[in-house]
């Protein structure tokens, strides 16, 4: 029982270990120049809107119901 247990542990390893290496060698279908300008413009847009960086606006979660959710946030403007 142990060397099938040891067989398959190694077995588990060698697949995992050729699976990452073949991940590797494929290319990301993210992090282009393109993606990276459109999340530079996303940011900008959610700073002028104080949705996010240093002057965002501060908001508290509240317990929601169906069909809304179960975290809430109301923004007011």
């Amino acid at each position: 029982m142990k060397n099938v247990t040891l067989g398959l542990g190694f077995g588990l390893t060698l697949a995992l270990g050729t699976a990452a290496a073949m991940a590797q060698d494929m290319p990301m279908p993210f992090g282009s120049d393109a993606d990276a300008e459109y999340a530079q413009l996303l940011w900008e847009v959610m700073t002028a809107s104080k949705l996010a960086g240093p002057g965002m606006i501060r908001h508290t979660p509240y317990e929601g119901t169906d069909p809304h959710g179960m975290m809430l946030e109301t923004f007011y403007t």
